[in-house]
Parts: structure tokens; C-alpha cells; sequence
């Protein structure tokens, strides 16, 4: 859990020492949560356990060891632990 309600401050308040405020960070790894799902070219492999398996690695480590972030006013919550490829299904 991170706190956000200063990272809007700039200047001295600035949490990361990179330059970017706290929410462009989370905004970031939210994107990078989409590792698997978010490249065209996985579509087709995302159709069934066994070739899905095959994407396992193509991820980032936070990408396969981060559940789901959170945004509430002035906290972004990242919930950790394993995650699988999903899979699309047709209905």
C-alpha cells in the first residue's frame, strides 16, 4: 500500500526519485498488468491452457507476481501473489 495524497505536491513532496508522482507509477503497472492480454500477437495463443503456458515467461516478474492495484483517495493498494495466463473463451 502506497500513500498518494502528496505525490500531486511536486517539488520536496515528490515520493519517487525518479520525477514521477505516485499515481503515473501505479497508472504504469496497471498497464503492465496487461502483459499477456495486452499484445495482439498472445490472442491466439491465449485460446487454451497448453499454449497459454507457453506465454508464461514472456510476462514481467510484477506482472506474474501482482494480483490487482487499487486506487482509493490518496492510497493505491497492490495486492501480490501468483497469477496464471488467462484465457479467453468463446461464449
Amino acid at each position: 500500500m502506497e500513500h498518494t495524497h502528496t505525490s500531486l505536491w511536486r517539488g520536496a513532496f515528490m515520493d519517487r526519485a525518479d520525477g514521477q508522482s505516485l499515481l503515473n507509477f501505479g497508472f504504469g503497472r496497471c498497464a503492465e498488468l496487461m502483459d499477456w492480454t495486452g499484445r495482439s500477437t498472445n490472442f491466439p495463443a491465449l485460446g487454451n491452457r497448453q499454449t497459454a503456458q507457453a506465454l508464461e515467461a514472456s510476462a514481467s516478474l510484477f506482472c506474474r507476481t501482482t494480483k490487482s492495484i487499487s486506487f482509493y483517495d490518496s492510497v493505491i493498494v497492490f495486492e501480490r501473489g501468483r497469477r496464471q495466463v488467462p484465457l479467453r473463451e468463446v461464449r
